[in-house]
């Protein structure tokens, strides 16, 4: 799902999105980028952010014990906000700014495609360290 290198030139690799080991990234440890793998085919770079996170929805069927993944959400802050990819369960993906604090929302609008904001956004915690005055930069990697 995603691969790290810390300043010091280590490297961390994340799980899947049912079990991502974002626990296990080491702390005190401040993170260069992440390499998001949301598909074989579709990845995205987030570096020089003063802090990183990510969240995974899950839901489950009426009368079912599966659980699905409903949305997947990569995140990097800098100042008071926060740059965001989401991919729904469909496959669409929605690039978004919001302000830090409010970068999480069980009742995103999502219409015909579209990505139509957070309803009373909160925040989450589970941030990792950053580097504090990077030049934040989200850009998505040309795949094969």
């Amino acid at each position: 799902m995603y691969s790290i290198e810390f300043i010091d030139g280590t490297r961390f690799e994340g799980g899947s999105p049912a079990n991502s080991f974002w626990d296990q990234i080491p702390t005190r440890k401040p993170i260069k980028e992440i390499i998001y793998s949301l598909t074989p085919f579709l990845k995205y770079r987030f570096s020089g952010f003063e802090s990183y996170n990510h969240a995974v929805e899950r839901c489950k069927g009426v009368n079912t014990s599966l659980e699905m993944i409903s949305k997947v959400i990569i995140m990097g802050r800098t100042k008071n906000r926060v740059y965001q990819i989401m991919m729904d369960k469909d496959g669409g993906v929605f690039q978004l700014v919001v302000p830090y604090g409010q970068e999480y929302s069980p009742t995103s609008k999502i219409k015909d495609g579209k990505f139509g904001g957070w309803d009373n956004g909160r925040p989450l915690t589970g941030w990792k360290e950053g580097i504090l005055g990077g030049v934040a930069k989200l850009e998505k990697i040309k795949t094969p």
